[in-house]
């Protein structure tokens, strides 16, 4: 289930990582605020906690993550350069959940279903499979 909620939606990004008059190191691209969900396949909250992760499709380097609450919810950022920015890139992304575990050997579960980050607020539920 994919919501996107109505209001001012998209925050406009743009700006410069990076220090003195050469050319900036990374562009921050335009992010929109993403929280969420992430439900078992019975349909009640993951209480695991652990990492979610959405990767763009087409541009990867600009993946976004969360940590998920003890009630399921998220919120995601961006990582740019070094910095931590709010929100997700608009477009398809592939989700991958990291359990939370003191087992450095937990495998991290790679969803088959994709989730679209549109240019707005989004509420997104993320539905193990």
């Amino acid at each position: 289930m994919h919501r996107c909620m109505g209001g001012l939606g998209a925050v406009l990004s743009v700006a410069f990582l990076g220090c003195g008059g050469g050319r900036p190191a990374v562009e921050i691209p335009r992010l929109f605020p993403v929280s969420g969900i992430v439900l078992q396949k019975n349909g009640k909250p993951y209480t695991g906690a652990g990492l979610i992760s959405f990767e763009h499709l087409q541009k990867g380097e600009f993946s976004a993550t969360g940590t998920i609450q003890p009630d399921g919810a998220f919120l995601l950022m961006t990582s740019v350069g070094n910095s931590r920015e709010p929100g997700a890139m608009e477009g398809v992304h592939t989700v991958t959940i990291v359990p939370a575990s003191e087992d450095q050997d937990v495998q991290p579960i790679v969803l088959k279903k994709r989730y679209l980050v549109e240019k707005c607020p989004n509420e997104i539920t993320v539905t193990l499979e």
